[in-house]
């Protein structure tokens, strides 16, 4: 299975040039500030890719994702339609592969999907099945290329702890 995996993609997804894959991962912020009219172009950009398989997760841009459930019912029901899988702390197989996905992302300021260090992330990282062979994330564990642009450590210890756990791990995405 060809893979081409992306991320951070802040609004100007229609720059991306995705090449002949069977699988495109999306590893979160869509958008910039996660506004109706950004969210809908990447949707729109999403459904009419040539890749047989799109799975992404959302980031700590993606606001209307987190808040704004009537546009998740139609967002969903988008998803549903055009063969796209949005993985909220879910997990799905594709050509036998068990793909698992989160959104969530330590505290740092005030953004979108963000919990405490410690049992508030980590009942996040909890519901990674143990036989996850690919992890999405948004975040990164703690320590692995998670220097933010302030020299500071912004990654997930509570991530680090789990996934040195998943014996089945092939990738993890962030």
């Amino acid at each position: 299975m060809k893979v081409a995996v992306i991320s951070d993609t802040h609004g100007q997804h229609e720059k991306v040039v995705v090449p002949k894959v069977d699988l495109l991962i999306h590893c979160g912020d869509i958008s910039s500030m996660g506004t109706f009219a950004q969210v809908n172009s990447f949707l729109d950009w999403l459904i009419n890719i040539d890749v047989p398989n799109k799975i992404f997760v959302a980031g700590n841009h993606d606001f209307l994702l987190e808040n704004h459930n009537n546009f998740l019912s139609f967002f969903y029901s988008q998803l549903n339609t055009n063969g796209i899988i949005y993985l909220r702390d879910q997990s799905v197989k594709i050509n036998g592969v068990k793909i698992h996905g989160s959104p969530m992302s330590p505290r740092y300021g005030n953004w979108a999907f963000m919990a405490n260090r410690g049992n508030d992330i980590k009942k996040y990282w909890d519901k990674i099945p143990i036989d996850t062979e690919i992890l999405i994330t948004h975040s990164p564990p703690a320590k692995i290329l998670d220097l933010t642009t302030e020299n500071i450590n912004a990654g997930c210890e509570d991530l680090l702890n789990t996934i040195t756990g998943l014996h089945n791990l092939k990738y993890h995405l962030f």
